[in-house]
């Protein structure tokens, strides 16, 4: 393996081999004439690569994060010194605890970076949250600033940090379209902290491979794993022939035009997983819908299609039924192994044992592949499922695709979610969401708890919803006596009435009579 600061150092020299070797193999005049026309392609490729990186190296920024707390600092403490290791940031000999980078996405102050970098940092606007550490930004022109968290999303591992400047250079945060492999990448980031003057460090590679997972500890049924797992586990990543090191999460990725086509990331290092290679997440329409999300101060959306998945298995295909799609599937697919009642897949009329070819478009092999497509939607998007429908009593296989408006996937991680905004505009003092959207209050529905509805997330103290005994976990099925199934139905049905309005409500804390009618004032 190439070191970084080797492959640093020899661009040039490898531009000139590539491209030398392609003259030397391809072009027909004699070999004295070859030398000028490569080392004229060699110093056109190397022109690219430094005017990609002076293009960009203004939006990318350094950020180190340092524990808080006198008894830490105390522990910093050198026993054959006196004197306390520099604990100002501003201080030139400061070492941080966890260092990495940004992308300037906003010229005031916001700046895109891995959430697990920044989490247990100071949020903005809120005095009352105890930061467990500072965190702390350098530009390119080696200014410094306090950051603090504007608004966070642990299942991306997305953030977006504020600091307190008003002439930032932004990158482009747009679709960056295919990524290939073989193509050539560059990665701008701050590695071991030796961006701690600003300056943004390069490297550069190819892509080696698309659809990556990112490793996760634990065993697969464990709660905290669980908790942990992002849309990465799935395969979203790809992969760069560069070894990207810790201090690498956070950087820029760009093409040989300049242009961002996604973030870099050393989460795969720190669970010990594929550490010979980087790891960057792609900026596709997925991810660009994620960070708008979160530049708006905003809760991240996923998509929920309400079914156990399965894989299919080679062995299968011993079965004279999967003949007809034997050949398709030789990569393998994925399969409906459990439908629940009254969730999107039943409402669109999926059914056990079908077999998933493609979601949204794009191949599926496998129950991860099924869990990113419908995951990267955003819920209430008509999502089209192609899917095998095997031979059964009565009727032949046959193939065909089927629209299915996805609901919210449960969030877990609910205390690790930053929003400054609400995603849906609050009705007096109530903030409404999906029935799905917190695991807390849902889990797969018993036969007793409906699920159409709007599940109260949030009731305001002392706001007519709070009058009205509102709580916390409650799920409203009715206004003015009408049924309704998502916070759609519920925002049209109330902005009818400026009056009082009749709600039902099923509450699960409220066991003697669970189904109630309330009426919140205006």
């Amino acid at each position: 393996m190439i070191s970084d600061s080797l492959r640093r150092a020899s661009i040039p020299a490898a531009a000139f081999v590539v491209c030398a070797g392609i003259a030397v193999c391809f072009a027909e005049a004699p070999v004295a004439a070859q030398e000028p026309n490569g080392l004229a392609a060699a110093a056109a490729l190397q022109e690219a690569f430094v005017k990609a990186i002076e293009s960009a190296e203004k939006s990318v920024v350094s950020i180190a994060r340092d524990k808080r707390g006198p008894a830490f600092h105390a522990e910093r403490r050198h026993p054959l010194f006196e004197r306390e290791r520099p604990s100002d940031p501003t201080d030139p000999n400061w070492t941080p605890n966890e260092f990495g980078a940004g992308i300037v996405i906003d010229k005031n102050g916001l700046i895109l970076t891995n959430y697990h970098l920044v989490r247990g940092g100071p949020i903005k606007d809120r005095p009352d949250h105890k930061a467990e550490q500072s965190l702390y930004v350098r530009l390119s022109d080696r200014r410094g600033f306090e950051a603090y968290i504007f608004a966070a999303d642990p299942r991306s591992d997305l953030a977006v940090l504020w600091i307190d400047c008003n002439d930032l250079v932004p990158l482009k945060v747009e679709p960056a379209g295919t990524i290939r492999k073989g193509q050539i990448v560059i990665a701008l980031g701050n590695p071991y902290a030796i961006a701690r003057d600003g300056s943004a460090s390069a490297t550069w590679g190819i892509i080696g491979n698309v659809s990556r997972q990112a490793g996760a500890e634990g065993e697969p049924n464990d709660p905290e794993r669980r908790k942990t797992e992002t849309i990465h586990h799935l395969g979203t990543l790809v992969q760069i022939d560069a070894r990207l090191d810790l201090g690498t999460s956070g950087g820029a990725l760009l093409n040989l035009k300049g242009d961002l086509i996604g973030m870099t990331t050393s989460l795969a290092a720190i669970v010990g997983y594929e550490k010979s290679a980087g790891f960057a997440i792609p900026f596709d329409d997925s991810m660009v819908r994620i960070i708008e999300s979160l530049r708006q101060g905003k809760e991240v959306e996923y998509g929920f299609l309400g079914v156990q998945p399965g894989d299919v298995l080679p062995s299968e295909f011993v079965n004279p039924e999967w003949e007809p799609i034997k050949a398709r599937i030789r990569r393998g697919a994925a399969r409906i192994d459990g439908l629940a009642p009254n969730l999107p897949a039943h409402r669109a009329g999926l059914q056990m044992g079908d077999v998933v070819l493609k979601v949204r478009g794009r191949d599926v092999f496998s129950q991860n592949d099924l869990m990113r497509e419908i995951g990267l939607a955003a819920p209430g998007d008509l999502v089209r499922i192609s899917l095998y429908r095997l031979a059964g009593p009565g009727r032949a296989g046959r193939e065909i695709e089927v629209p299915v408006e996805v609901g919210k996937w449960p969030v877990i991680d609910e205390e690790g979610i930053v929003a400054r905004n609400p995603t849906r505009v609050p009705w007096r003092g109530l903030v409404y969401d999906y029935s799905t959207s917190r695991r807390k209050f849902f889990a797969f529905p018993s036969m007793q708890e409906p699920i159409d509805g709007v599940r109260v997330v949030k009731v305001t103290p002392g706001s007519p919803a709070a009058t009205g005994d509102l709580q916390p976990g409650d799920l409203i099925t009715h206004v003015k006596g009408d049924p309704i199934r998502n916070p759609r139905d519920f925002a049209e049905a109330v902005q009818k009435s400026s009056g009082p309005v009749a709600l039902r409500i099923w509450s699960p804390a409220n066991r003697t009579a669970p189904s109630h009618n309330v009426e919140i004032q205006p």
